[in-house]
């Protein structure tokens, strides 16, 4: 008789990689050390991301600087849902991940690292007593965005709904809640740069620093220490032929 053969484990990560660099590379290679996964699937937004914006380069460019840079497969996140706001952009990608049925586990970076703490946050959010609802609306009335009358509105946890990551990641976690999904969450304090750290610092710059040498003009070379090699060479190449998108490229469309 043929033995059973195990199931592999696969581990995801829900990502726009705009563009791909060396803390993406670093995320992939924990995800699979640190949960013991076979395989690391990418969820990625395509040619648009949140807020709207263009990609700098074209989904199937970053797909292939993923894969050269660990990820075993890259899916394509429906632009509907990855120009959504966190909530809505969290909860479709956890709806999507769970249908697969074959995602075990979710990694994501956060600037706190606590994932006890953020689950003790999404589950207070979840819940929505009438007291957090009512300081909540009496914020956005008085002008403050979402995500600061929410941090006000439930102090106990303003430090954890403080940072674009942390915000991300608890609106992960409150979706695995709101849906039952089985998916085992795991995060990952973030290296190298802040999230929206315009200065190219090296080996751990964020993905807004290098989009921003590259808008502003810096030289591409410049860049080869910020991203994978085989990457980096997707992204010269292509850039080298086909120039980077921005916001401005579609300003005649939006005029």
């Amino acid at each position: 008789m043929t033995p059973e053969v195990g199931k592999l484990k696969t581990v995801a990560i829900i990502a726009e990689f705009n563009p791909f660099h060396n803390g993406h590379e670093l995320i992939i290679r924990k995800a699979r050390e640190l949960t013991g996964a076979d395989r690391v699937v990418i969820l990625m937004s395509g040619d648009y991301v949140q807020r709207g914006a263009p990609a700098i380069t074209a989904r199937h460019v970053r797909a292939k600087m993923a894969l050269l840079g660990g990820a075993d497969a890259v899916l394509n996140y429906p632009t509907r849902f990855a120009t959504s706001s966190a909530e809505g952009f969290a909860e479709n990608a956890i709806r999507l991940l769970s249908d697969l049925n074959c995602i075990d586990t979710l990694m994501f970076g956060s600037e706190c690292g606590d994932l006890e703490r953020m689950q003790e946050a999404a589950r207070a959010l979840h819940q929505e007593s009438d007291s957090f609802s009512a300081k909540l609306h009496e914020g956005l009335k008085n002008g403050l965005s979402f995500a600061k009358a929410r941090a006000e509105a439930l102090p106990e946890f303003a430090d954890v709904l403080n940072g674009p990551n942390n915000i991300l990641g608890v609106e992960y976690l409150k979706a695995i809640l709101k849906t039952g999904s089985k998916i085992v969450p795991w995060t990952i304090s973030r290296e190298g740069a802040p999230h929206q750290d315009e200065s190219v610092i090296g080996k751990l710059s964020s993905a807004a620093a290098v989009r921003h040498a590259l808008i502003t003009g810096t030289s591409v070379p410049g860049l080869d220490g910020s991203i994978p090699p085989l990457s980096f060479n997707v992204l010269k190449e292509d850039i080298g032929f086909y120039g980077i998108t921005t916001i401005q490229d579609y300003s005649l469309l939006l005029a």
